[in-house]
C-alpha cells in the first residue's frame, strides 16, 4: 500500500466507530465506522512503519498516521 499513496492524494482513515455489535465469541466488535478526510501533505516510506502527514480541513489541522495503523485509503489520486 505504500507505494499507492502520494502527495496531493485525497484520502480518508478511520477515526472512531459510531457503534459496536455482539461478536460471536461474545466481545464487541466495531461497526459503522466514521472516517475522516484529507490530502496528503507528505509521505515518509524510508522507515517502518511508513508515516504520512495529512491536510484535515474540517478543523483543520493535520493528522499524522501510520499507513498501515491508521488504515488510510485513497480516495483520488493526485496527477502529479
Amino acid at each position: 500500500m505504500d507505494g499507492d499513496i502520494k502527495r496531493g492524494d485525497y484520502v480518508r482513515w478511520i477515526d472512531s466507530y459510531l457503534s459496536y455489535a455482539a461478536g460471536e465469541s461474545g466481545g464487541a466488535v466495531p461497526y459503522e465506522p466514521y472516517y475522516k478526510y484529507g490530502i496528503v501533505i507528505e509521505v515518509d516510506c524510508s522507515v517502518l512503519p511508513s508515516t504520512v502527514i495529512i491536510w484535515h480541513h474540517e478543523l483543520p489541522h493535520y493528522h499524522i498516521g501510520d499507513i498501515r495503523e491508521d488504515g488510510v485509503e485513497v480516495i483520488s489520486s493526485a496527477k502529479l
